[in-house]
């Protein structure tokens, strides 16, 4: 993936898949599989593996913390999971192809955490770019970058803002109202993860992760992760 038009529409399509994704989940039936198996590989189909990876992961969530049978929740999710592999075969196939004769996860922890979420602009979520320079482009001064923010040996930021902005909040707190007590625990357990590996360089958890699951090795600049938070 080079082009951040691709990255950003898989995260885009992201949200979609995983409403289609619940209300199989909650009711399996024909049509409800093959919106949400579609849903689920057009988020790999749309160019990005990463935010692949974690549509499935999140498919797997939701059957954890959903309502109902577990087991028949996690069949689901399982079934759903093989159903939108099928769909997305083309991708991920010749994804695939490209792993085995290339060397995705040969690169160092250093390289894999550039561009990560400096702590600095974690007032960013609500403020917006608190920090930017409005009588240019550029998102935050050079006298301000390479002093104050981690931007990992680049000479500018990954993204100008981290701006989640008051539509997402208002929705996020519009969910928390329908879903019960019982389930905010893991929710926001797995949005603190995904916090901790945006940071990256910042913290060691990033590094752990890198060293104890070799799958996650290809998977470079935390920063892109904050979509995924959103």
């Amino acid at each position: 993936l080079t082009n951040n038009l691709a990255y950003l529409m898989a995260a885009a399509t992201l949200p979609a898949a995983l409403w289609a994704a619940e209300r199989f989940l909650r009711v399996a039936t024909p049509a409800r599989a093959a919106v949400a198996a579609f849903g689920v590989a057009s988020v790999l189909l749309a160019g990005d593996t990463w935010s692949y990876a974690f549509a499935n992961a999140f498919v797997l969530l939701l059957a954890v913390t959903g309502q109902g049978g577990l087991r028949a929740r996690g069949l689901r999710a399982l079934g759903l999971v093989a159903m939108g592999a099928g769909l997305a075969a083309p991708q991920l196939f010749a994804g695939m192809a490209v792993f085995a004769h290339g060397a995705p996860g040969a690169s160092s922890l250093e390289d894999a955490q550039r561009w990560s979420l400096d702590p600095w602009r974690l007032p960013e979520l609500v403020l917006g770019p608190y920090l930017a320079n409005p009588a240019v482009e550029r998102a935050v001064p050079e006298e301000w970058v390479k002093p104050l923010l981690n931007t990992g040996g680049f000479s500018t930021l990954w993204t100008d803002s981290a701006l989640v902005g008051v539509p997402v909040l208002v929705l996020a707190v519009a969910g928390l109202m329908f879903i019960p007590w019982r389930r905010w625990a893991p929710f926001a357990a797995v949005w603190g993860l995904v916090l901790l590996l945006a940071l990256g360089a910042a913290l060691p958890v990033y590094g752990w992760l890198h060293d104890v699951l070799p799958l996650w090795r290809p998977f470079r600049y935390p920063e892109k992760l904050v979509a995924h938070l959103t």
